[in-house]
């Protein structure tokens, strides 16, 4: 309920550029919907490979829902040529955003679950809060964009993986793991069909069934199980990806007399994913050299470790400013919440630590340690990608910041009781 406060206080505040870029390409939830999954719009540059197309089918939904007019596709090439070009009726922008909303809310109760397996109730109340707090989270989980709804799922297929691997050591280890698991996949190929950065998930639940697999413990018998589960996982994301987006498997049945498009006509689902991924890539290269944007462009190792470290745990986390400038790099006024947010984090690490060596000792899964390569990969994939300084690329380090200074608040919590009872 806090949640959907929070977040639904942001509702009415005026339109973001990007938005419209997903509410003029909504009429793909019609093709979705109807079954016409090999009309040649699936095939559609760069509308089909710019923007993943689990976002446009919720503003859709929710248009459809409405009764509002969707759009048509001289309304999304109108917003490529002008960004600036908006869509329907004033009240469309808040209809468009309430699916985000939702799903928005729905993260926070995945990172709740997380906090359970990893830490107890104190730990998962705690980080719900801080989600919710979170500046980045909560204006972004208002926007009819892309990167709440792929964080959303990306945090829930975290939570399934941790529980499934967590039950291979009982009596039903092995089924119950592999339905988990399985439902872990499907929320990461959502999240791959939100946007590509949900590709963090796969690689995470992989690190964690590799830690698993070396853990003091671990038989034969445990390995086994773990390759069945990770096996299911694949298989029902790569479903998914696939089922979800059409993009993948189109293949129209009208003639085609552009050369280009009975080329992308022929290409094999994995091109046609690297061609996506090229697209993006390229993207982001070009936006780094305009000169409307040289003022964000981030250059060499050095200073994309330094704008990680002050803006991803100032500014954007839990004790920065809800409108933030991300014209000014660095700003003391924006940026305070660094100098208490690192060290919360950082007792996190350590706590997570501790934790993770006494459930390995105690002979249950290591969680605890699954957060600690959850957190290590988020932050070296932001840090060491990050184009720009802008503030979508530092959501995906929220969720595990999160959870670290929950784990941290958490013990030192738990101190202060076991020091008054003492007392």
């Amino acid at each position: 309920m806090a949640a959907l406060i929070v977040f639904g206080w942001g509702l009415t505040d005026g339109p973001f550029v990007d938005e419209y870029a997903y509410i003029t390409q909504c009429y793909y939830a019609d093709l979705f919907f109807g079954g016409d999954r090999n009309d040649p719009a699936w095939l559609d540059e760069p509308f089909a490979i710019d923007l993943q197309p689990i976002p446009k089918y919720l503003v859709g939904a929710s248009f459809r829902a409405a009764h509002l007019r969707r759009p048509r596709r001289s309304d999304a090439f109108l917003w490529y040529q002008n960004a600036h070009t908006r869509f329907g009726p004033p009240e469309a922008l808040t209809i468009a955003r309430l699916p985000i909303l939702a799903v928005g809310v729905a993260g926070v109760l995945a990172i709740f679950g997380c906090g359970l397996a990893i830490g107890g109730r104190w730990t998962a109340a705690l980080a719900g809060l801080l989600l919710i707090a979170d500046p980045l989270y909560r204006l972004h989980a208002h926007r009819a964009m892309s990167d709440v709804p792929c964080e959303a799922f990306t945090i829930g297929s975290f939570g399934l993986a941790l529980v499934g691997l967590s039950s291979l050591g009982t009596n039903r280890g092995l089924r119950s793991g592999i339905l988990w698991m399985a439902m872990a996949g499907i929320a990461s190929g959502l999240a791959i069909d939100c946007k590509l950065n949900g590709l963090l998930g796969p690689m995470v639940i992989a690190s964690w069934s590799g830690l698993l697999m070396i853990a003091p413990g671990s038989g034969w018998r445990m390995r086994r199980r773990i390759v069945a589960v990770g096996v299911a996982a694949v298989a029902t994301m790569l479903v998914t990806l696939m089922y979800f987006n059409p993009t993948y498997t189109c293949r129209p049945r009208v003639p085609i007399t552009q050369p280009e498009f009975v080329s992308r006509a022929q290409e094999p689902p994995w091109a046609r994913f690297r061609r996506m991924v090229q697209f993006r890539l390229s993207t982001a290269e070009e936006q780094r050299k305009m000169e409307k944007f040289d003022r964000d462009v981030v250059r060499g190792p050095a200073e994309k470790a330094a704008v990680f470290a002050v803006q991803g745990f100032g500014r954007f986390g839990p004790l920065g400013p809800s409108a933030s400038n991300s014209e000014v790099r660095y700003d003391a006024s924006q940026d305070w919440g660094t100098v208490f947010w690192w060290p919360i984090v950082i007792l996190g690490v350590v706590r997570a630590g501790r934790i993770g060596r006494r459930q390995i000792q105690e002979g249950h899964p290591p969680t605890a340690w699954a957060l600690l390569v959850w957190a290590a990969i988020a932050w070296a994939v932001v840090a060491a990608y990050l184009p720009l300084a802008w503030d979508r690329y530092f959501l995906p380090i929220q969720a595990p910041n999160a959870l670290l200074g929950a784990l941290a608040l958490a013990g030192l919590l738990e101190r202060r009781k076991r020091k008054e009872v003492i007392d």
